[in-house]
């Protein structure tokens, strides 16, 4: 559990240098994308089961749907045996605040990581959607493992 703590430490310690560097280059994170330039609706796909998700309204979702206009695949890993993380190659507007996840939710983390949850955990992060219509179990059972695909579209 020690270790854990250190960890977490260690990644929030980074997580403030890189985004001093990004803010003392001039950047603000990504420009805001009009939804009505993506047009369609955002699915998601856990491997090849496709999943229902009631997406928040907000600039974070907005540019994950002009990020899945062609289709987009992130590679997640199973951390804290509560979650899946994965990289979104690119930054996206955040909104961080202080929340408490239960099964089913996706989060932004750090601006450019999205986080599946099959568990519990409280942190600072960008509410993106809910997995609706599935038993916690069924999640549980879709995201703990070591890796998962996680595919977002537009259709």
């Amino acid at each position: 559990m020690r270790w854990l703590s250190a960890t977490v430490i260690v990644i929030a310690v980074l997580a403030v240098v890189a985004g001093a560097i990004v803010l003392s280059e001039g950047q603000r994170g990504s420009p805001a994308v009009d939804p009505e330039d993506v047009g369609g609706e955002l699915v998601m796909y856990i491997g090849s089961t496709k999943v229902d998700v009631r997406w928040e309204d907000n600039p974070s979702v907005d540019a994950l749907k002009a990020l899945a206009k062609g289709g987009l695949t992130v590679s997640t890993n199973l951390y804290g045996g509560f979650e899946q993380v994965g990289s979104l190659g690119k930054s996206l507007p955040s909104d961080d605040r202080r929340l408490t996840s239960s099964p089913g939710d996706i989060f932004l983390y750090g601006s450019d990581s999205i986080v599946l949850f099959f568990g519990e955990n409280s942190w600072s992060y960008t509410p993106l959607g809910k997995i609706m219509g599935l038993p916690d179990q069924t999640i549980t059972d879709l995201l703990d493992r070591p890796t998962a695909k996680i595919t977002f579209m537009i259709v």
